[in-house]
C-alpha cells in the first residue's frame, strides 16, 4: 500500500498539465493513453484498499485519496483527453473512475475532510470541476449522495479555518449548482410542470439546505474580513432567484444582533440589495449585483 501511495503521489504531478507543459492537441491518442493509465492506477487503489463504513478514516487514506481527487480534476480540467472521442468508442473508463472517485468522496466524513487542509482542497476542487462540466455524472448519484455533497458545501462555508483557494471552489459549485437549479425552475415554470429530476429529489429530502446555505454565504461576507467576496456573489445570486423565501428570514435574525437604533440601518441595507434583482444571471447581472453586495457588506460592517 505504501508504494501505491507513493505511486498515487507521482500520477498526480504527472498528470497536471501545469503552464501548458502536456503540449498535445486535443485530438492526440497520447492524452487519451496517460488518462486511462492514471484511472488504472485509481482504480488499482480503489481495489486494494476498500472503502470502510461509517466513521472517522485513517489520514493516510484520507490523503491518498486526495491524490485521487487532484488526479482526476487534473484530467478533467488539463484540455489534452478527448472524453468525446472516448465515448465514441464507447470506451467507459471516464465513466468507471467518476464511480470510484464519487465512492470516495461520499466516504470522507465531514470532520475528517475539514480538519485537513489539502484533502479539502483537493475534494472542493473536484466538485468545482464535476458541478461546473461534468454535471452528469453527479446526476446519476442517489438524492441521498447528491444532497450530502451539497451539506458538505455548507459545511465548508461555515468552516472557520479554509482558505480563501478553497472557498473559490466551493462558491464555483455552488454557483452552478445553483444556475442549474434556476435554469430548471425557469423551464419547467414556462411548461407547467412540477418540479422534478434528480434536484428536485435531493431537496425535497432536506428543503432548508437552500436556506442554510443562502445564510452561510451571508454570514461569512459579512463576519469574515478576508473572505473574497467577489467569488461568493456568483452562487449567491442564483440561490436568491431560486429560493427567496429564506433571505428575509436571515434579515431578520441578523436585525435582532443589532440595537434597536441600528435595525433599520440594516433593513435598508438588504431593501438596496434586493430591491433591482431581476429573473437575469448573465454576466451583467452578476456584476450588478456583486458590486451592491460590497456596498452591502461594508454598510453592515460599519455597525459592528
Amino acid at each position: 500500500h505504501k508504494v501505491l501511495y507513493e505511486l498515487l503521489k507521482f500520477v498526480r504531478e504527472l498528470v497536471h498539465n501545469d503552464a501548458q507543459r502536456l503540449g498535445w492537441a486535443i485530438h492526440s491518442a497520447a492524452g487519451v493513453i496517460l488518462f486511462k493509465a492514471s484511472a488504472t492506477t485509481i482504480q488499482m487503489y480503489a481495489d486494494l484498499q476498500p472503502i470502510p463504513g461509517p466513521g472517522s478514516l485513517p489520514v493516510q487514506q484520507c490523503k491518498a485519496y486526495a491524490h485521487c481527487f487532484r488526479t482526476l480534476t487534473r484530467c478533467l480540467s488539463g484540455n489534452y483527453v478527448s472524453f468525446g472521442i472516448m465515448g465514441l468508442y464507447q470506451d467507459d473508463t471516464l465513466d468507471r473512475t467518476l464511480v470510484r472517485v464519487l465512492s470516495m468522496a461520499l466516504a470522507l466524513p465531514l470532520e475528517d475532510l475539514l480538519g485537513l487542509e489539502k484533502v479539502a482542497a483537493a475534494y472542493y476542487g473536484l466538485l468545482a470541476c464535476l458541478f461546473s462540466s461534468y454535471y452528469r455524472c453527479l446526476e446519476s448519484l442517489e438524492p441521498s449522495a447528491l444532497l450530502h455533497l451539497l451539506r458538505s458545501l455548507e459545511a465548508a462555508l461555515r468552516a472557520s479555518h479554509l482558505k480563501n483557494s478553497t472557498l473559490q471552489h466551493v462558491a464555483k459549485a455552488l454557483k452552478h449548482f445553483a444556475l442549474k437549479i434556476f435554469s430548471e425552475q425557469q423551464a419547467q415554470a414556462q411548461a407547467g410542470a412540477r418540479p422534478s429530476g434528480p434536484i428536485s429529489a435531493c431537496l425535497q429530502l432536506d428543503p432548508p439546505v437552500m436556506g442554510r446555505l443562502i445564510e452561510a454565504i451571508f454570514e461569512k461576507v459579512i463576519f469574515c474580513e478576508t473572505v473574497d467576496r467577489p467569488a461568493l456573489s456568483q452562487p449567491l445570486l442564483p440561490l436568491l432567484l431560486s429560493s427567496p423565501g429564506p433571505v428575509q428570514e436571515f434579515c431578520w435574525r441578523l436585525k435582532s444582533y443589532f440595537c434597536p437604533q441600528k435595525q433599520p440601518i440594516v433593513e435598508e441595507a438588504f431593501v438596496q440589495l434586493l430591491h433591482r434583482i431581476t429573473s437575469s444571471v448573465d454576466t451583467s447581472a452578476m456584476e450588478r449585483f456583486g458590486a451592491r453586495l460590497a456596498t452591502f457588506q461594508r454598510n453592515v460592517r460599519l455597525l459592528l
